[in-house]
């Protein structure tokens, strides 16, 4: 196999003696920008030819979803935050608005006003519209992670950690955002090398790549594996939990699995 080709494909084919087939993963993005739609639009017939669909969190996880875990308990983001900040904050979201998420926390924020800066926008992300495609078919459907799981990994993030991510995103929105299309441009090229240094560039410290990637790279492969050799299920997660030497594909592979790309 070409080296190019292990870098430039999102989906991935997993064979193994244990695999129930066909198996399928699938490296997503959070975002519901149009232009993301059209790889997860060539999936869904391959989606179609399994079982099961198995989602990083399933969207609607609502026995698992604790409110509570989202907010701080003895900190504000006014304490967090630069004034310069803040007013960035107040006109994206509105004053009254700002006032009642001041101790939500940086990182959950983030995603928020990642999500409400996006253009070309779609009502759902690429992972809710393959998760509302499988059960528009009938599959079973399972979530890899939980609800706690992935607020487990928020919370070993040190709030100035997560409020310099917050700073950084408010930057690169101020300035158009370049970040962002970056990543978009490397997904929509399938480019797995350039999603993961981008996804490393961004990263403001080693712990918050070995919580929020490396930890959890090691726990989805492994439910993975638990997955795919009871069932032929179609895996979608985010595409920068692909790649690396703690990658899920380099995972798999050491468990003993054959991944090919399918291009």
């Amino acid at each position: 196999m070409a080296r190019g080709a292990e870098t430039s494909s999102l989906l991935w084919k997993i064979e193994g003696t244990l695999v129930k087939s066909p198996a399928y993963l699938a490296g997503t993005i959070h975002i519901r920008n149009e232009k993301a739609f059209a790889l997860a639009d060539r999936w869904v017939p391959l989606l179609r030819s399994c079982d099961a669909f198995a989602i990083e969190m399933l969207m609607n996880e609502e026995q698992n979803y604790k409110p509570d875990a989202m907010y701080m308990q003895e900190e504000l983001l006014s304490n967090l935050l630069s004034d310069a900040d803040i007013e960035i904050l107040k006109r994206r979201i509105g004053e009254r608005r700002f006032e009642r998420m001041n101790c939500v926390k940086p990182f959950y924020l983030m995603g928020l006003i990642v999500q409400q800066d996006e253009r070309g926008e779609l009502p759902s992300s690429v992972d809710v519209y393959l998760q509302q495609a499988a059960e528009n078919e009938g599959k079973r459907v399972v979530g890899i992670e939980t609800f706690a799981d992935q607020a487990a990994a928020v919370d070993a993030i040190a709030l100035s950690e997560q409020a310099k991510m917050l700073s950084n995103a408010l930057a690169d929105l101020e300035a158009g955002g370049k970040d962002f299309s970056k990543l978009l441009n490397a997904y929509l090229d399938q480019n797995l090398k350039q999603i993961y240094a981008l996804e490393r560039e961004s990263a403001i410290s080693k712990a918050f790549i070995r919580v929020m990637l490396t930890e959890r790279n090691h726990r989805m492969a492994s439910r993975i594996v638990e997955l795919i050799t009871t069932q032929s299920v179609f895996v979608a997660i985010g595409a920068a939990h692909l790649v690396g030497r703690s990658g899920v594909i380099a995972l798999l592979r050491k468990k003993g699995f054959s991944l090919s790309p399918v291009v």
